[in-house]
């Protein structure tokens, strides 16, 4: 069922605080791609939702569900969307790919790796945006799209990176280990 008419009746809360209790509430929009979604939407500041799919393209739509644009790559995204500062969106495709947007969705740069690009961006402080790929290293890529460094793992680094509150670097490899970076 579609439309904003449509009530679900979703579970509804365990009451043990953790889960949020929805009863009552009802689909007030349902935005559509041409394919399944795996990685997490996101919301810009403007409120825009931003929707990586495996059909291979990230799509914007507004806070009202119009299509503001669709930006494709020749594979599937299964990673999250992340923001620069630069106002620039960053996103891992299985390409081996990193890709830039700007804010309108055209093209800025593509960072190629040896590897699917399975793990979700994370931007610095400074602009500066990590991520893991296949190919078992993370990587470490200025705004503008030029490699800073990279790190080379035992095991492919599908794990998102975390930044910490002194911009010290968090992200684990398929090696079991977890490798911190300052």
């Amino acid at each position: 069922m579609r439309g904003q008419d449509a009530l679900r009746r979703p579970s509804v809360g365990r009451g043990d605080g953790l889960s949020p209790d929805i009863s009552g509430r009802h689909v007030i929009r349902e935005l559509h791609t041409d394919g399944p979604i795996r990685g997490a939407v996101a919301v810009t500041s403007t409120g825009n939702v931003l929707v990586p799919s495996e059909d291979g393209s990230v799509y914007a739509f507004d806070a009202q569900g119009t299509l503001l644009w669709k930006t494709r790559t020749t594979s599937a995204i299964d990673t999250s969307p992340a923001f620069g500062r630069d106002h620039n969106i960053y996103f891992g495709a299985f390409d081996t790919a990193l890709h830039a947007v700007d804010a309108g969705g055209t093209p800025k740069w593509t960072f190629l790796t040896h590897g699917a690009v399975n793990s979700s961006p994370a931007v610095s402080g400074d602009g500066t945006i990590f991520f893991g790929s296949e190919d078992k290293k993370l990587y470490a890529v200025s705004p503008d799209g030029t490699l800073v460094w990279s790190f080379a793992t035992e095991g492919p680094v599908a794990s998102s990176p975390a930044i910490g509150p002194t911009g010290e670097v968090v992200v684990g490899s398929r090696d079991g280990s977890v490798y911190c970076f300052r």
